[in-house]
């Protein structure tokens, strides 16, 4: 049989991505930072239409119904079968700015800490350009539909992926680099559809005359019902207080800026996902070493937060050979939250030499901390196993009463919080014990402690 097949249907959907939160993606060039973000011609900022269909596939794989998983490699195509992908992504290209403006670029940079010492490794340093939230992406795709079933997707299972694309993108993705620590959370505003039937000569001739403009509404796409399924994530909430100050430290070319400042985004204070990550491991495994379980809790920290075999892919690379399976990633959703109600205040400070007791020449430096206000840490965590759950709920128990510090200059009382309220699921609780013991989570924590860490 003749394997061209006429189309018989074309698919078009269409809408404004936005990004909820700070994005970074990368675009392998280091002129201005380590990390620059990727620009068009224009030297505007883009998506790569190649970055959003594999995150959209990567999440259509996950939420799509265990019926419904074989789809997905029948639309977007596969290694193993010789037929097309049956969807297209267009490049997204920026529309506006926030609040109408241009677009807005900023530094963050980026640290890796020695958990045994609590300091920064030399020369682990970094830093990386991210967009700020507010900008709007167009985005466009489409899909052809072919006249026999036999070959590649056929009308069904074209219209349900398509569908199930717009209620994930409307739902929101987290796209980019670090989206596991807050960065690059997008959705889906404005959503309009077009199914063109190849068979009627109307749809013919809008199809010649074809123009994204045409997509006014919602046409097409109806598939009687919602196609993705619940996520298998444990949602955690918890409130703090900051007791003093607080600085995460983020830098300025500006000559008249303060040596160092607390982060920003948009002008708000901001505590990065990053941060709140490395203190709530460091925490964990500060519980561990008092319980004399340091060794079983790095373990389950690396399956829960992640863990690159450095030295395995190092001799992988060598032989010639890929990667593969020397890298987790991490099943710990961590968000970026902002800082209410407190105030970015300029100190001066120097540097004392601890013998004579005077000033350091030359050594006068200001900054910039926030003092006071109120933090809502949110994080997820992928199909957690109760302990595991018992050991984020332990590890924001230490932060809570202050024995683990966040950001820097813990040494001079900078970064200590206090609990207010934690909730499970919806389910809230005033204190930490409490919350720790529902769902028995501290009697799953002590069981798999006795186990020896075993799964």
């Amino acid at each position: 049989m003749d394997k061209y097949q006429p189309v018989r249907e074309r698919l078009y959907c269409k809408g404004t991505l936005v990004n909820r939160s700070p994005l970074i993606c990368g675009s392998g060039e280091d002129e201005r930072t380590d990390m620059d973000f990727i620009r068009d011609a224009a030297g505007l900022p883009f998506l790569p239409g190649t970055t959003l269909a594999g995150i959209v596939r990567h999440g259509l794989e996950r939420r799509l119904g265990q019926q419904d998983k074989h789809l997905v490699a029948l639309v977007f195509g596969e290694r193993d079968r010789p037929f097309q992908s049956a969807v297209s992504f267009h490049d997204a290209h920026l529309v506006e700015g926030p609040s109408g403006d241009g677009c807005r670029f900023s530094l963050r940079d980026g640290v890796k800490i020695d958990h045994e010492t609590r300091s920064a490794l030399d020369k682990a340093k970094y830093d990386f350009e991210v967009l700020e939230p507010g900008h709007r992406f167009a985005f466009c795709c489409e899909a052809v539909v072919r006249r026999s079933p036999s070959h590649g997707a056929g009308h069904d299972a074209v219209h349900r992926v398509m569908a199930g694309i717009c209620e994930l993108l409307e739902e929101g993705i987290a796209l980019g680099a670090k989206t596991r620590r807050g960065f690059g959370q997008m959705r889906l505003e404005d959503t309009r559809s077009m199914v063109l039937n190849l068979a009627d000569p109307g749809h013919v001739r809008r199809w010649i005359d074809f123009s994204w403009d045409d997509l006014n509404h919602r046409e097409g796409l109806d598939v009687n019902g919602t196609v993705l399924g619940a996520e298998s994530r444990v949602r955690v909430e918890a409130e703090f207080d900051i007791s003093g100050s607080l600085i995460i430290r983020s830098y300025s070319v500006d000559p008249d800026a303060p040596d160092a400042t607390h982060v920003t985004s948009a002008g708000q204070p901001v505590v990065p996902g990053t941060s709140w990550a490395g203190a709530l491991r460091s925490a964990i495994l500060g519980a561990g070493e008092a319980l004399d379980r340091r060794g079983t809790f790095e373990g389950w920290l690396k399956r829960l937060f992640g863990d690159v075999d450095e030295e395995a892919a190092r001799q992988l690379r060598r032989a010639g050979r890929r990667t593969r399976g020397t890298a987790r990633a991490s099943r710990v959703w961590i968000g970026e939250t902002a800082v209410e109600g407190g105030k970015l205040l300029t100190c001066t400070r120097t540097k004392v030499d601890r013998f004579t007791g005077g000033v350091v020449e030359g050594a006068l430096f200001d900054e910039r901390p926030v003092y006071g206000g109120r933090l809502t840490l949110n994080l997820a965590l992928d199909a957690p196993e109760p302990h595991e759950t018992a050991l984020v709920l332990l590890g924001l128990r230490e932060l809570g009463e202050g024995i683990q510090p966040l950001g820097g200059e813990a040494g001079i009382g900078r970064g200590t919080l206090r609990l207010v309220s934690v909730s499970i699921g919806g389910e809230r609780f005033p204190t930490m014990d409490e919350a720790l013991s529902s769902g028995d989570y501290l009697r799953a924590l002590y069981r798999a402690m006795q186990n020896g860490g075993a799964r």
